[in-house]
């Protein structure tokens, strides 16, 4: 059948009544195609095929008010999501949601759609508004089934925005309900509590939460039970279990092999759980076999996501060649495509942010400030907050290599973007302008009202904000309550409690204790890193070499200190890098060393490979000693 036109002479009754049956025609095969749910693949191709006839009845059925159409719109909601058509979806939604008549059912699908559609295109306060309007309608219907599934919904919006207490709510009210739901959808609940527990700190309701859901898929043989071995292995991955999280994700990557399941999502997670595990080889096998997957099956944005993190992993382990090639390789795939979406723009914004720090290691500063506005400009209007963390970027960039005019016109505009639209975004800023200011005293009080506000919601921002307190508080000599801060900081747990985070707060507690004259103390927290001399990203790097250098003039291991601060003032030097703002005082002791001078000063990526050489041959010796 030939698309029917919506445009031109006004509509007689003979072409009403045909226009009315096209719509008809197309309603059914909406609904049919729904309720196909095994089939999913072969109807997408239908619906791909039909979609001119899908919108002019869409439109039809939308101009002539007909009530049928908010739910001939719910029951496209997945082909939208499936084909990533988010904004077509919600915009016809929205427009079938005025109808003042509508069925009670069909608005609180309607609504429903809306919701998952503005969760899909990362709009979480959407989300949330939608799906709570469909609760309220579903609970004074006394509709048990649709009050807990908007209620899940409502629950996974919260989470999104580290709200722990309105999620766990959300959650409980919709298991309350349980006997209404299916075996996936109770579990999906009780994977969104134990996520909302977790995000509060009770990490111990958070795993039995997610052994719960398992034996309810396993017991019943369910499909979802791939998925759910997905959202479990990263949970155990979160929670500091690798082992447990690579054997899950095995399990998934069998399942998916045998039809049950995205192989692609299952390779994901299998790599994720090796990483954390520390398993290089079983990490590089895990990668080199999803882009030789996603090659095979023209999966281009899967492609890229995997070489994405094949540079992710090649930074962890400092092979830099590596990372700066596989980012390379995943940008051309991305540049390629002319269908990017809201969350492709985003994942083509984080590779291009990570090639951006790489060239500014690399000393081309040029291409380095090129590449962090570049980033800005993708985002451009479509997500404020995003666009104000990449402006801030650039800003810091300009902070770091001398630039403070551009540096602070950089911050005050990202403010200026999210200032009374993203209270945890604008917090984090103004704080980092008091930094930049010098006004410490004043960065400390923003910093501890934040803290207050995200102890009290469960933010996973927690651990991050205890560093930055526990930074200011070193630089302004106050070490005990800076020392006190790191405790919180690696106790906090929660979704951040990575790998990388630990490591990082060990080094700064190590600093603490060296200046507290504490040289045991900083040796044991330095063993406690899992790896972070490792990490290719110059920023570690000299962290770690700084902290190394302090260390040794503690232990009066005077010329080892003035091998690695020369080496740092070597690659700062070829870099044009200045010490970052809230390292001041920690470094005051070695400023006072001389270093060695060079016939020739050494380029930047010569410079920082001296360095990482240096940093490597340090921490091999403090492993020897222990």
């Amino acid at each position: 059948m030939g698309a029917a036109s919506d445009r031109g002479a006004p509509v007689n009754g003979r072409l009403r009544r045909i226009r009315d049956r096209h719509f008809d025609c197309y309603v059914d095969l909406a609904t049919a195609a729904e309720e196909a749910t095994d089939d999913r693949a072969a109807w997408l191709e239908v619906l791909d095929s039909e979609i001119a006839n899908i919108r002019s009845a869409l439109e039809w059925g939308l101009a002539t008010g007909r009530p049928e159409t908010a739910a001939f719109a719910a029951s496209l909601s997945w082909y939208w999501q499936r084909s990533r058509k988010y904004a077509e979806g919600r915009q016809a939604l929205d427009r079938a949601l005025r109808h003042p008549n509508l069925p009670v059912t069909a608005r609180m699908d309607a609504l429903y759609a809306a919701g998952a559609l503005a969760w899909d295109q990362s709009d979480p306060a959407g989300a949330r508004e939608r799906y709570e309007a469909s609760r309220e309608l579903a609970a004074s219907a006394g509709d048990r089934h649709r009050q807990a599934l908007a209620a899940v919904g409502i629950g996974w919006a919260c989470f999104h925005v580290s709200l722990a207490e309105p999620a766990v709510e959300a959650f409980t009210e919709a298991l309350t309900h349980s006997e209404s739901l299916s075996v996936a959808e109770q579990a999906d609940g009780l994977r969104g509590l134990a996520w909302a527990n977790n995000l509060k700190g009770d990490n111990d309701a958070a795993v039995r939460l997610h052994q719960d859901a398992r034996t309810l898929l396993e017991d019943a043989g369910d499909s979802d039970l791939t998925a759910h071995y997905l959202v479990e292995t990263n949970f155990l991955v979160v929670m500091g279990r690798p082992q447990e999280a690579l054997v899950l994700s095995e399990k998934a990557v069998a399942l998916a092999r045998a039809g049950e399941g995205e192989l692609i999502f299952a390779l994901i997670a299998r790599e994720k759980a090796a990483d954390a595990l520390g398993d290089v080889e079983l990490v590089r096998r895990a990668v080199a076999e999803g882009i030789e997957f996603t090659q095979a099956a023209g999966e281009a944005k899967w492609e890229a996501h995997f070489q994405g993190r094949l540079a992710d992993v090649a930074m962890l382990h400092g092979d830099i060649d590596a990372a700066r090639d596989a980012l390379d390789r995943a940008l051309r795939v991305l540049d390629d495509l002319d269908d990017l979406d809201r969350s492709d723009v985003g994942v083509r914004a984080g590779l291009l942010a990570r090639r951006a720090r790489l060239a500014e290691d690399d000393g081309d500063l040029e291409l380095a400030e090129e590449l962090h506005r570049q980033v800005a400009l993708s985002y451009g209007e479509s997500s404020p907050r995003s666009h104000a963390i990449a402006l801030a970027a650039v800003a810091r960039f300009l902070a770091a290599h001398d630039d403070p005019g551009g540096a602070r016109l950089g911050l005050e505009r990202a403010l200026a973007e999210v200032d009374g639209v993203d209270e945890w975004a604008a917090s984090d800023l103004t704080t980092e302008l008091a930094i930049f200011d010098d006004d410490l005293e004043q960065a400390l009080q923003l910093i501890t009202n934040a803290l207050d506000v995200y102890t009290e919601q469960g933010n996973q921002a927690l651990p991050v904000a205890h560093r930055r307190r526990a930074a200011l508080l070193a630089e302004l000599g106050r070490f005990d309550e800076s020392a006190a801060v790191l405790d919180e900081a690696l106790a906090a747990g929660g979704a951040t409690s990575e790998v990388v985070d630990r490591s990082r707060s060990h080094v700064d507690r190590a600093r603490v204790r060296i200046a507290l004259g504490d040289a045991a103390g900083a040796r044991s927290d330095l063993l406690a890193t899992e790896g972070v001399e490792r990490i290719g990203w110059a920023t570690d790097q000299l962290h770690v070499a700084t902290t190394l250098a302090r260390l040794a003039l503690l232990e009066g291991r005077r010329g080892r200190a003035l091998d690695l601060w020369s080496a740092v003032v070597d690659y700062r030097t070829a870099n044009n890098r200045l010490p970052p703002r809230l390292s001041r005082r920690f470094e005051a002791p070695l400023s006072e060393l001389k270093p060695r001078s060079r016939r020739r000063p050494l380029a930047s990526r010569p410079a920082l490979d001296r360095l990482r050489s240096l940093v490597a041959e340090e921490f091999r010796r403090i492993l020897t000693d222990s």
